[in-house]
């Protein structure tokens, strides 16, 4: 495969987020009386914006939640969450490194999350204030949940921010030569429909559940490189 582009996720694959995303999901529901159990969280709506796992998770508690309150609820978490990774937040072991090869190789760089432009941003500027580096300089697009109608595992965010990279660089990358970089199974599908490569790390399902849906799996980006990738993927 010639890469041309990488395309990342971001909760769970630059940002050790999920676990964040899911104290503040508990933090805002709890007062509605939505107890959240931890590993339905994760086997039922980790990947989902929130809109969409608000939706799910307000259906599956018998509709207590109005639109107003959920639109309410989004801002409110978006709040909580902020709170949390000032705290907390890190980037993942091995993205630093990966980064730098990328560039290194000239390789440009975007991300395509189901997370809040507000999340990525905060991340990212808890991240500069404890390491001094500025990640908003190394990718040339940035798609949020903000930016799409509908959500991952529709491919509507890859191919926007495809779309996007390719009028910056005024250039006519192809899905094929894209990489796309994902923990999950809604990340991993979405990749595949927009007819991109998906590489999948094991930083929030195990391997026997990726293998299934992507063309390559590593539990960390940290060794990697380019020309490994490029032979090795399916």
């Amino acid at each position: 495969m010639m890469i041309k582009a990488v395309i990342f996720d971001f909760d769970g694959v630059i940002a050790d987020s999920e676990e964040i995303h899911y104290r503040a999901f508990v933090e805002v529901l709890e007062p509605y009386g939505i107890h959240l159990d931890h590993q339905v969280y994760w086997d039922t709506y980790l990947g989902y914006n929130d809109r969409d796992a608000y939706s799910h998770i307000n259906a599956d508690n018998n509709n207590v939640l109005t639109e107003e309150e959920i639109d309410w609820l989004i801002d409110e978490k978006a709040v909580a969450f902020d709170e949390i990774v000032r705290r907390d937040g890190v980037i993942i072991d091995g993205v630093f490194e990966f980064l730098k090869m990328l560039k290194d190789n000239s390789i440009p760089m975007a991300i395509c999350s189901g997370a809040s432009l507000l999340d990525i941003e905060n991340v990212f500027k808890a991240t500069e204030k404890r390491t001094g580096c500025d990640l908003t300089r190394v990718f040339k697009v940035i798609v949020s949940a903000d930016d799409v109608v509908k959500g991952k595992p529709h491919p509507e965010g890859y191919m926007l921010t495809l779309d996007k990279l390719n009028h910056i660089l005024g250039k006519e990358i192809q899905p094929s030569e894209c990489l796309v970089i994902e923990d999950s199974h809604w990340g991993i599908e979405a990749g595949k429909a927009a007819g991109m490569k998906v590489l999948a790390v094991t930083n929030s399902y195990p391997r026997e559940k990726l293998e299934k849906v992507a063309d390559m799996v590593v539990d960390s980006l940290k060794p990697l490189n380019i020309a490994y990738i490029s032979e090795n993927i399916g």
